[in-house]
């Protein structure tokens, strides 16, 4: 990802968002992000936590549902989430 896409990335998801997440983690939602296309609608990261857990971090195309359908997919193949947070972005300004 360039760096104007990248600007753009991180301009469009919030004060909130870039407060909550070390550069570490932004750099991963990044990168994430830059794989995105028609072929893979969402990208996915798992990385080892204290005592044996994961953090999993996946980065998508949003559309209805998508989070409630991952948290019951997660589920079903036995994984406890033992919190969750969603963030979207602001839709990209058309010039008119």
């Amino acid at each position: 990802m360039d760096d104007d896409a990248r600007r753009d990335f991180l301009s469009r998801m919030g004060e909130e968002y870039l407060v909550r997440h070390t550069p570490e983690e932004l750099a991963l939602h990044v990168r994430l992000a830059s794989e995105l296309g028609a072929a893979h609608p969402l990208r996915v990261n798992a990385s080892p936590a204290p005592d044996g857990r994961l953090d999993v971090t996946v980065v998508g195309f949003d559309f209805f549902s998508a989070f409630a359908l991952l948290c019951g997919v997660l589920a079903a193949r036995g994984l406890e989430i033992e919190a969750g947070r969603a963030s979207t972005q602001a839709p990209r300004e058309v010039p008119v």
